[in-house]
């Protein structure tokens, strides 16, 4: 599946939306990757997919930052891919429509000037979200839910706006690396896709 974004549609300023594919549609997508080739995390159940989710956005934090450390863009474009994906699945745990939801947030871009000035607005966001999941460990009097969704949502729109800026063909680069986990993932034997076996 190719994806092609368009510049000629803004949220937040800057990000791209999809012309051929929308994000509802990258969401299925996601899904039924996530069905097919992930049913360990699956088989977590909610709240363990969140938290799972939760420790691949600190995972992908460092590494941002690392790749900002030693300006190693093919690093930090890598896992700008990644960090999409998550997105995708942590909205779908959340049956969270990312489309409908970004429709309405429609802000101003934010002023980063730089990857530093990214990682630092990725981290807070991914703090967040981590303190969200532990307070669900906590039974703490908190809106987990609503900060997770809105959390998520402020990290995919973050991610679209990183990629629109770089002119980086977000679109591919996830296509190739879904193949990529497609190809080389142990759950490959049991896919409906015969060319994985």
């Amino acid at each position: 599946m190719m994806l092609e974004f368009v510049k000629n549609r803004f949220i937040k300023g800057s990000i791209m939306l999809l012309q051929k594919t929308t994000l509802l549609d990258l969401q299925k997508a996601q899904n039924e990757h996530d069905t097919e080739y992930h049913p360990d995390i699956i088989a977590l159940g909610t709240i363990g997919r969140l938290k799972h989710m939760a420790l691949h956005n600190a995972k992908y934090a460092a590494r941002f930052a690392v790749a900002t450390a030693e300006d190693n863009e093919n690093v930090f474009n890598k896992t700008l891919t990644d960090s999409f994906i998550i997105g995708l699945s942590t909205a779908n745990t959340l049956t969270q429509n990312l489309e409908k939801q970004i429709e309405g947030e429609r802000k101003v871009a934010s002023h980063r000037s730089n990857s530093r000035d990214f990682c630092l607005e990725y981290l807070q966001v991914v703090g967040r979200m981590a303190k969200a999941c532990e307070s669900i460990d906590h039974l703490e009097d908190y809106p987990f839910r609503s900060e997770i969704n809105k959390a998520n949502l402020s990290l995919v729109t973050l991610l679209l706006d990183e990629a629109f800026s770089r002119n980086f063909d977000l679109s591919k680069a996830y296509t190739d690396r879904i193949a990529d986990v497609e190809k080389h993932s142990g759950f490959a034997i049991f896919s409906s896709d015969t060319s994985n076996r």
